[in-house]
């Protein structure tokens, strides 16, 4: 994110009159490219590294989920990241060369403007940031390492870890976070859930902060050039229901260099 929409999304979640932070969910997903560390275990010679890198930009302004399609040279299937994904004897692997996304340092930076927006404001209880891992076979050493290096940073923040499907945890437990980093928010809100009726019929989410990658249903929108359109009408849409952000999970040339 740029250091303009980075202040933008600052401004916006913390310059209000209900800006207590407590409780922050976070999909681990969106913090560490899970998806882009497979795709970096396939990779065996200088040529194919060269030509990820050609196409990383493309790839960190993706409106998707998916991955092999923006490097097609490689010629992967999205089955064959899933079943690297699901592979148990690569599962230290992967936590180790995922690189970490541009909504890692966004997170990074919104735990401490939290903290301090906290204590400014009388508040000095710890912030408890609940991690959820469900699709990611994580290590708990390294997920310990993890959670060791950002109380470094933010030493206020105290950490549980969840391994509930995604946006299926119990209700009452979700909803009483104050801030959201979310991967896939088109599931949060889907139709006939749970999460998805406190969401949209009964309101709970209301002055709730959610960040969550752009995201374009390409089955129902078809035409490019209509994608910015379609992402501005969504933001506002879910505004209604929350004070909602997007956040990149972009990656940038640096943060996978020294990868292989």
């Amino acid at each position: 994110m740029s250091t303009d929409s980075f202040r933008k999304l600052q401004e916006a979640m913390f310059h209000s009159e209900h800006g207590i932070i407590n409780r922050v969910y976070v999909d681990m997903e969106l913090l560490q490219d899970i998806k882009f560390g497979a795709l970096l275990t396939t990779v065996s010679v200088k040529e194919e590294m060269e030509y990820i890198y050609s196409k990383l930009k493309e790839y960190s302004l993706r409106t998707d989920l998916e991955i092999c399609k923006y490097f097609p040279a490689l010629k992967l299937k999205e089955t064959d990241i899933a079943n690297i994904l699901t592979n148990k004897d690569m599962r230290y692997k992967l936590a180790v060369l995922s690189p970490f996304t541009e909504a890692y340092d966004d997170f990074i930076a919104i735990l401490a403007m939290a903290g301090k927006h906290n204590k400014a404001i009388g508040n000095t209880s710890n912030i408890v940031v609940t991690i959820n891992i469900h699709d990611i076979d994580y290590p708990r050493d390294v997920l310990d390492a993890f959670i060791i290096n950002i109380r470094k940073l933010a030493p206020f923040v105290t950490f549980a870890v969840t391994t509930y499907a995604r946006y299926d945890i119990p209700y009452e437990a979700f909803i009483s976070n104050d801030l959201f980093f979310i991967l896939e928010m088109q599931m949060l809100v889907k139709e006939f859930t749970p999460i998805s009726r406190e969401f949209i019929q009964n309101g709970s989410f209301f002055g709730k902060k959610i960040c969550a990658p752009p995201y374009i249903d390409k089955t129902l929108h078809k035409n490019p050039d209509e994608y910015e359109k379609v992402l501005v009408s969504t933001e506002y849409g879910l505004g209604i229901y929350c004070d909602f952000k997007y956040i990149s999970n972009g990656l940038g040339m640096e943060t996978i260099n020294g990868k292989l």
